[in-house]
């Protein structure tokens, strides 16, 4: 089998008969100045084709599929691997010739080169060492009209970095780098999927599911896309996006992965048509954060849809710009902003005014002040040390069942294409990148900390300057990991928070597990412990019950559930 491809299109009639077959990717790739002569960058393989390849690492066939490559004065290098049929010694990353790691394949790519994927499970067993270090110009694709869903990144490694200490990630982003088609998990303790630290990579069509801790996280001065990812079972968030970090955040979906996504510190990123179900809350804004949320679905999460806690003030929509989100069915309040002593403004959009707490501008009427420009960073070195990881399984994202239709302004709402479910459209023209819809249930928590300036939506990354990594700084205290909200985020229902939590996130130490097996036992927890959830915990389903900083409080709820029956477990986190 052999993928096909074609670095002309030496006829109109040719480019037109691809047209149809190219994603957003593409365009943006060639447009944010990675450097790549791809204009789609696809390498499309037919679910059905898949399913009928006798080798699971062998390419599958695409009929009459083409990859196109634009012309530019110098065309992309392609470079192929394998995890099956590679071979790093001897191959030369050539069709016939791939190699067997993306480590090698990284190592082996110069600037504007597309490293394709074959079908199959990356990790430490098939020869990779993590983290997986991107390169600027460099984008690794697999199938992004899958979103990855047979080309699987398992594992993780040690990464020094400059904003939050030594952290455990699976791949490390670059500047003007490309991340599109697969399938990335990091099971490790308090591992990262993908860590995006003051640069400006692509990150679209993938999935992000089972990480212990984030599928993505975005710190420093970073200024990413990201777009048309799904992300599922993560145990702590979907993504963090901190420091003075902008990202443009697009038609992702975020499903049953902790808190969707959490910014915090002086972060200022543009969320625009994502939708954000069935997490513990939708969206958590911390700290002096200013993100700025349009056209977002927003609904049937547990606790609340978005919370402003401190002096963050979440932009939902003004007098100037209507935020048009749909807010729906979330379990306590749409907007929670009782621990804000900001005014929110909330015009335009689709909730009850019912279901708000806090001081909350529905009327447009309130200005806005401006946020200042993203920051120049500093010029530093990062580095990671590789730790050998044992074999792990693939984890494959699984089709879910059709989602219930959701009342929302007249939006375009994409096609739907087999695996996980999509964002509904923004209101920008966008091609579109399909998927059944559907919905789960899991949580856990991450952040907090200022302001910064919003990118404009149509701002392509090649306006953006390019960012260094900011030196790593002498403080002390310099927390290992990004700080997790605790329990005392308040519960939209008025009632206090939990007396499980303890103090801010540095003091809580012991985390009190529950294994269940199945609903029917969750809801027993539930009725014993109300603030008790499910959470995701080496590839298992269980329950937290509770974080604590006291391990006599830890040890009294292990108890109580023990005496009910309950397999209850301690941690101590470090």
């Amino acid at each position: 089998m052999s993928l096909l491809y074609s670095r002309n299109c030496q006829s109109s009639a040719a480019a037109s008969r691809h047209h149809s077959l190219m994603q957003p990717v593409g365009k943006d790739l060639a447009r944010t100045g990675l450097g790549l002569a791809a204009t789609a960058l696809l390498w499309l393989s037919h679910s059905a084709a898949i399913a009928q390849t006798p080798s699971v690492g062998a390419i599958p066939e695409a009929p009459q599929l083409d990859l196109l490559m634009a012309q530019s004065p110098s065309p992309s290098t392609m470079l192929y691997v394998n995890p099956t049929s590679g071979k790093d010694s001897a191959g030369s990353g050539a069709e016939s010739a791939p190699f067997k790691t993306v480590t090698q394949a990284l190592s082996a790519a110069g600037p504007n080169t597309v490293i394709l994927l074959a079908p199959g499970t990356y990790n430490a067993q098939t020869g990779e060492t993590f983290p997986l270090m991107l390169k600027p110009g460099v984008t690794v694709q697999g199938d992004p009209r899958s979103r990855g869903q047979n080309i699987t990144i398992v594992g993780g490694g040690a990464f020094l970095s400059p904003s939050v200490a030594t952290q455990n990630i699976t791949i490390l982003a670059a500047d003007k780098a490309g991340l599109t088609g697969v399938t990335v998990t990091n099971p490790n303790p308090r591992g990262y999927a993908l860590w995006v630290e003051s640069s400006s990579p692509l990150v679209a069509d993938n999935t992000f599911t089972g990480s212990t801790h984030d599928g993505i996280s975005v710190v420093g001065t970073s200024a990413p896309v990201i777009r048309g990812n799904y992300f599922k079972q993560n145990g702590a968030n979907g993504i963090t996006i901190y420091g003075s970090s902008q990202p443009q955040v697009q038609d992702n979906v975020f499903e049953n992965t902790g808190f969707g996504i959490n910014i915090g510190q002086n972060a200022a990123p543009t969320l625009t048509g994502n939708r954000i179900i069935r997490n513990r809350s939708g969206v958590l804004v911390q700290a002096n954060a200013r993100p700025v949320l349009r056209n977002n679905q927003i609904e049937g999460n547990v606790q609340d849809g978005v919370v402003a806690l401190a002096q963050a003030q979440p932009d939902l929509g003004n007098g100037g710009e209507r935020g048009e989100n749909v807010f729906r069915n979330n379990g306590q309040l749409d907007i929670n902003a009782k621990a804000s002593n900001q005014v929110i403004p909330a015009f335009g959009n689709q909730m009850s005014s019912d279901r708000t707490s806090g001081q909350i501008d529905l009327a447009g009427k309130v200005a806005l002040a401006p946020r200042p420009v993203l920051p120049q960073p500093r010029a530093a070195s990062l580095s990671a040390r590789t730790n050998t990881q044992p074999a792990v399984n693939s984890v494959q994202p699984a089709a879910t069942p059709a989602q219930p239709s959701v009342a929302s302004n007249p939006q375009p709402v994409r096609p739907a294409r087999t695996g996980a479910p999509v964002a509904a459209s923004s209101s920008r023209p966008y091609k579109p990148v399909s998927a059944s819809q559907a919905a789960i249930d899991i949580p856990v928590p991450p952040p907090s900390s200022a302001s910064a300036s919003r990118v404009s939506p149509s701002e392509s990354l090649s306006t953006l300057p390019i960012l260094a990594p900011p030196p790593p700084s002498a403080q002390a205290a310099a927390p290992a990991v990004l700080p997790v909200p605790g329990p005392d985020i308040p519960l939209g229902d008025g009632a206090s928070p939990p007396a499980a939590a303890g103090g801010g996130s540095a003091a809580l130490r012991y985390r009190v597990i529950v294994e269940t097996s199945g609903e029917r036992e969750q809801a027993r927890v539930r009725a014993l412990v109300p603030e008790a959830f499910r959470t995701f915990l080496n590839g298992r389903v269980v329950m937290q019950a509770g974080v604590f900083s006291s391990r006599d409080n830890a040890d009294e709820m292990m108890e109580k559930l023990k005496r009910q029956g309950f397999k209850a477990t301690m941690d101590e986190l470090e």
